[in-house]
């Protein structure tokens, strides 16, 4: 049986070897000018998280051009005001926002789907990254 290391500050649970920063749909489409000043934190926090060695992963929503992937996210769409031509695969508004823009090596994770975080290795974020686990904030 593997023995689980229990972190106990902050530093610790954020070291480099076994953490992850994910930036999740911080794409042009998504951009409104009240996201500004998150997004000029998260710059400075992708400047410390590289200097660190901690691994970066963004993941961006993709859709088919004319069409979403799947009548759910169409539905899904449609509910909350959305049009189905936003993030459409290859166009400017797929694109991470330029000033956050990944690095050469930085993995880069296309989903189509309202989760980003798969159930099993294999899928989605746990496809790319080298980490045993990932831990999300709960909602």
């Amino acid at each position: 049986m593997a023995v689980v290391p229990v972190y106990n500050t902050l530093e610790e649970t954020v070291g480099a070897g076994h953490a992850a920063l994910i930036v999740i749909d911080v794409q042009n489409d998504f951009r409104v000018p009240a996201y500004d000043a998150m997004i000029a934190r998260l710059e400075k926090l992708l400047v410390v998280a590289r200097e660190n060695g901690v691994l970066v992963i963004y993941v961006k929503n993709s859709v088919l051009p004319g069409l979403s992937n799947s009548s759910a996210e169409i539905a899904r769409r449609r509910k909350l005001g959305l049009s189905v031509d936003v993030t459409v695969a290859g166009s400017e508004g797929e694109k991470i926002v330029s000033a956050l823009a990944p690095q050469p090596g930085e993995a880069v994770v296309r989903k189509h789907r309202l989760n980003a975080f798969g159930v099993e290795r294999g899928t989605t974020i746990g496809s790319v990254s080298p980490l045993p686990s990932l831990v999300r904030p709960a909602r």
